[in-house]
């Protein structure tokens, strides 16, 4: 729907599985049905970041109310 809003873009997204791209993702990977990408039953994106991932791909953090920030 985003690339929809851009006005004048014609061509549809690339709405490839993560393999095409990632080693690796900070989410379990999204997988082709037939050719499609199954539409999420859940709010947002449908998917949640693995922890574990997310602490092994963060370089640095920062606390936005008010706290230092850590590397």
């Amino acid at each position: 729907m985003a690339l929809a809003a851009l006005l004048g873009f014609a061509l549809p997204g690339d709405t490839s599985a993560s393999s095409r791209y990632f080693t690796e993702d900070i989410t379990e990977p999204f997988v082709l049905d037939d050719g499609h990408l199954p539409v999420p039953r859940t709010p947002g994106i449908g998917t949640e970041p693995l922890p574990e991932a997310l602490r092994r791909f963060t370089t640095a953090r920062r606390d936005l109310y008010g706290g230092r920030a850590e590397r």
